[in-house]
């Protein structure tokens, strides 16, 4: 090795004059070299070739002390273009997007939430008016009636459930359709399905609406309908619905308790469902989907 060169502290490598290791130091190691004055070319030739290396040429910026630090954890890298790499497929930025993509997806559901509620509050029912209020079904205006409080026995009429058992396998559609569906009775809408796809329906708890499974929601729907039905159909009074339905349609009504406890699967329009029952709440998620939107759309005008 010839002792007149200078060696770079970093990567090793020999230079013939202090200033071309000083170049490679700024140019390779991206780190700007400090020059130590002199007062004269001799001073430079006093000194020796390890003190120029050491003192002639200080390095102003911490490489050894790995001053690239990751934005998004601890770790430090000696070169940027390390840190950069090492960004891109970083675990904690992948944690801290998917965080920041879900806490949008939620900000973006209670603020739809909030409209739908300040919508829902703004509906006036205008039937039977008193000194307090308007009242309807026990109600005062625009107050809407905690899920599952309500008296499908009281809501629905004699001709309202004669319309809904002439639908036979689609009387429990028709029966949701006119109690929670229904524009002239805005207390009532106390569910709502906003998005297909993810799985929630919002049932209103007496104070605002909750998130809740769907599938679940929907289950409770058909029950509760369709013992109103059944309940309805076979009580003995001066007013039976029974004796104004025909034969065929209480044999499919009564039909209908027996396909939604069939675990068969279930085909039709060339699509396969699980059972009978999957295909239902199929059909009244999709119902109540829709509904909502038109709803929507009348309470904007």
């Amino acid at each position: 090795m010839n002792k007149s060169e200078f060696q770079c502290t970093i990567c090793k490598k020999f230079y013939a004059t202090q200033q071309s290791l000083c170049n490679h130091t700024r140019n390779l190691h991206n780190i700007t070299p400090k020059l130590k004055p002199v007062k004269s070319k001799s001073q430079i030739a006093i000194l020796k070739p390890q003190e120029l290396n050491q003192t002639s040429c200080n390095i102003t910026t911490g490489f050894n002390n790995k001053e690239y630090k990751c934005k998004y954890c601890d770790n430090t890298y000696k070169y940027k273009q390390s840190r950069t790499k090492h960004m891109k497929i970083c675990d904690n930025k992948i944690k801290i997007t998917s965080f920041e993509t879900l806490q949008q997806k939620i900000n973006d559901l209670e603020k739809e939430m909030h409209q739908l509620k300040s919508n829902n509050q703004t509906i006036n029912n205008t039937t039977n008016s008193t000194n307090n209020g308007t009242v309807n079904n026990g109600t005062i205006n625009n107050i809407i009636i905690k899920y599952g409080d309500e008296d499908l026995s009281k809501v629905l009429s004699t001709d309202d459930m004669v319309k809904i058992c002439n639908k036979k396998f689609s009387s429990i559609e028709q029966s949701i359709e006119m109690v929670h569906l229904n524009k002239m009775k805005p207390e009532l809408q106390n569910i709502m399905i906003n998005n297909l796809n993810n799985g929630i329906a919002y049932t209103y708890d007496g104070d605002t609406f909750i998130a809740q499974d769907r599938n679940t929601v929907i289950e409770d729907l058909i029950e509760a309908h369709l013992d109103n039905i059944e309940m309805i159909i076979n009580q003995e009074n001066d007013n039976n619905i029974r004796n104004k339905l025909d034969q065929n349609t209480i044999k499919k009504l009564e039909e209908l308790r027996e396909r939604l406890d069939d675990e068969e699967k279930f085909k039709i329009n060339n699509k396969t469902y699980d059972n009978y029952k999957s295909y239902k709440i199929n059909q009244i998620k999709l119902l109540i989907y829709n509904c909502i939107k038109k709803l929507k759309t009348v309470m904007k005008v």
